[in-house]
């Protein structure tokens, strides 16, 4: 019964996003020397992502360096985007909740996609499948943190059943369909008239590196990509096993490559990794043994690693890293 009724919750989900998938709504907010606008990039004629869309206010002569930042996991499913950028004023009070939440335990506070913005990029924050708008729309998120932390940890248990379900229904792999996905917001800045289309990077934390770097390894347009604390070996992971939360990072690639042998694909370009030294989740001898194989598989690496002093955290430090590495491969 209770199958039954997660696949019908399912189907309405489906149904949501197809009724979504006309409407490109924008709405602009003035913030400090940048907008903030929350679009719809189309994905298909009955599907779209909601995204985060910042620009700017003064454009240069050959069009904006760009970013597209790709946002954690974490196991907290009822925000994406607003984990990078801050809300709208006019968002629910939720939103906003969460959103400061987030960015107080994992970025010591810093909006990442505000700051890059203050600093001259147009950036791109998608909702990945499952995360945010893109999420099975199930339980109340007008409630207060700690049943909003009941709640996520629901649909954590409930994920690979929402898997199996899009497998079945798609007739394909989860992390494919964000793959997918990341491609198509990619293409879609690429194709944005203020946008310089040789200029724009992938970077993330978490999760979000490590979309960054698959986008970055099947995507030879991304110029630059800055990936933090997610870098392992698959036999250190333990690989993507049934029933875990982290399947939904499972690709088929992976049945015959390892994790750094996809990455060493974008390391022919500018390509930072940054690492923890006390990150619980990936040790710094699987880290540097998949640095290793990075290199020994691209002879022409532009690899730039940086190990910090700290845990499983986007630091203060992580930021001016991702600012400066980017004003080093796309405004030079």
């Amino acid at each position: 019964m209770r199958k039954q009724t997660f696949l019908a919750i399912f189907c309405v989900f489906l149904l949501v996003s197809c009724s979504q998938s006309q409407v490109q709504v924008e709405q602009y907010e003035q913030r400090d020397g940048y907008r903030v606008s929350e679009v719809y990039i189309p994905l298909s004629s009955t599907d779209s992502m909601a995204a985060y869309w910042l620009l700017p206010d003064s454009m240069p002569a050959d069009g904006y360096p760009a970013v597209l930042l790709l946002h954690d996991h974490g196991a907290w499913f009822t925000i994406g985007k607003e984990k990078l950028v801050k809300p709208l004023q006019d968002a629910d009070t939720s939103l906003l909740m969460q959103a400061d939440y987030w960015v107080s335990k994992f970025f010591e506070g810093a909006y990442v996609a505000d700051s890059l913005a203050s600093h001259g990029y147009a950036v791109l924050v998608p909702d990945a499948l499952y995360w945010g708008s893109r999420r099975v729309p199930i339980g109340n998120t007008q409630v207060g943190l700690d049943s909003l932390k009941r709640l996520n940890k629901m649909l954590k248990v409930m994920q690979p059943a929402f898997y199996q379900s899009h497998l079945k229904t798609t007739g394909q792999h989860w992390f494919g369909t964000i793959m997918r996905d990341d491609k198509a917001a990619f293409q879609w800045l690429q194709s944005r008239k203020e946008v310089n289309p040789n200029k724009i990077g992938a970077a993330g934390f978490s999760m979000g590196a490590y979309r960054a770097w698959m986008l970055a390894a099947d995507e030879q347009a991304v110029a630059w990509c800055f990936a933090a604390n997610w870098m392992t070996t698959l036999e250190a992971h333990g690989g993507a096993l049934p029933n875990t939360s982290a399947y939904s990072m499972y690709t088929p690639m992976l049945d015959s490559l390892d994790y750094p042998e996809i990455a060493a694909r974008a390391a022919d370009r500018p390509f930072m990794l940054i690492y923890g030294a006390n990150d619980p989740l990936f040790s710094t001898e699987s880290v540097e043994e998949a640095i290793g194989i990075i290199r020994n598989n691209q002879p022409h690496a532009q690899l730039h690693t940086v190990m910090l002093n700290a845990p499983h955290l986007f630091t203060h430090e992580s930021l001016n890293l991702l600012i400066n590495f980017a004003d080093e491969n796309a405004k030079n």
